[in-house]
């Protein structure tokens, strides 16, 4: 039986960067100094529409727990997937941005093809936000193809947010390029709200 799979450009592109570097670091240095570790990592996916880029991880990383979330409409055909790629190391969470999560500690987020939709980004910003805040030293791997001028939206409310943001590789070039970017909250945000939640 077949994986059943509709995916972007960014997805694709990061389910290659991750089997082309499974046993080799590349220039997403942050992702592979946490997958270097000897304790366990968690990775969320967060908009994971079939799961391929979920089902990738937890396939290459099997010491690792993989989360992909995505809304409740999703998973009939992430379940699927799950059901016939058989991991035991994935699971489904269904995650509105809108509404309250609980997810445990989490050490990579990954983000695919999420901007696309210009109504959405304050969410994901505000998801990001409060992940990297719960979680200091979380770090978020995005995928991102520019598909209009308004996306730019995005990163600057990420800025805005005190996040670092480092875009490490390119697949492709010109319009179809995809772009790979590490991003962290800067020190000294993460530690001024650790001294406020205390």
């Amino acid at each position: 039986m077949m994986l059943m799979i509709y995916y972007r450009a960014g997805g694709l592109a990061l389910t290659s960067y991750f089997s082309k570097h499974q046993t080799q670091n590349g220039p997403l240095s942050s992702f592979h100094n946490i997958m270097n570790r000897e304790t366990k990592q968690h990775i969320v996916e967060l908009g994971t529409g079939c799961g391929i880029v979920g089902l990738a991880l937890a396939s290459l990383y099997p010491f690792s727990q993989v989360t992909i979330t995505d809304l409740p409409l999703a998973e009939p055909i992430v379940q699927k997937n799950l059901d016939i790629a058989k991991l035991p190391n994935i699971i489904f969470q269904a995650l509105d941005w809108c509404q309250p999560w609980e997810l445990d500690n989490v050490d990579i987020i990954v983000v695919a093809d999420c901007v696309y939709n210009t109504d959405t980004i304050p969410l994901l910003v505000n998801v990001l936000q409060a992940m990297a805040e719960k979680w200091p030293g979380v770090v978020i791997i995005m995928a991102h193809k520019n598909r209009h001028k308004h996306e730019i939206l995005f990163f600057n409310m990420m800025q805005e947010a005190r996040f670092d943001i480092k875009k490490r590789l390119a697949y492709g070039t010109g319009k179809d390029a995809v772009n790979l970017y590490e991003m962290m909250i800067s020190n000294e945000h993460a530690a001024a709200t650790a001294r406020i939640d205390a």
